[in-house]
């Protein structure tokens, strides 16, 4: 198996899966990045959107914004956007993806 990291991102090609368990959590965008990045919360609102990607992201605390949806549902290839920043910390990273 050949490991490659590049960016922060990694890619990984193997010639023999074996089952097993496959997850790209928190390797997409960084918080408030991407193009369908989460609403940075401002002085009045707790925390941030949720990001986008097949679809809307998920509103913030206030609850009246939404980031936009990018990309394919049923065949995605992008990375998933970055949630939206809070007044206290960074929004969380987007999803990854995997090519089989």
């Amino acid at each position: 198996m050949n490991f490659i990291t590049k960016r922060s991102y990694s890619v990984q090609k193997c010639y023999h899966l074996q089952i097993g368990e496959f997850h790209a959590d928190f390797t997409g965008y960084p918080g408030s990045s991407g193009p369908g990045a989460g609403r940075t919360a401002n002085e009045y609102e707790g925390g941030g959107s949720g990001g986008g990607h097949g679809g809307r992201g998920g509103r913030g605390k206030a609850g009246y914004y939404s980031s936009y949806a990018y990309d394919s549902i049923y065949y995605p290839a992008e990375y998933g956007s970055g949630g939206g920043n809070s007044n206290t910390g960074d929004g969380g990273r987007g999803g990854g993806k995997f090519y089989l």
